[in-house]
Parts: C-alpha cells; structure tokens; sequence
C-alpha cells in the first residue's frame, strides 16, 4: 500500500488486540 504524504489512517485505538506497521521507504509519525 502506498500512502502519499498527509494522506495516512485517521487515528484509532482498540483495546483487543495489537496493530502494527511496516514502513518499507520513508517515514512515519506516530501519535499517541
């Protein structure tokens, strides 16, 4: 999947179970 710039998921939270991602080239920013 390629995701252009400003264009990522919405934030989410779920409480059962674990996300995770794989950046192949690039970066990523991660809020909490």
């Amino acid at each position: 999947m390629l995701v252009p710039p400003q264009n990522g998921p919405s934030p989410s939270s779920h409480a059962d179970f674990f996300e995770s991602l794989y950046i192949v080239e690039g970066e990523i920013e991660v809020h909490s």
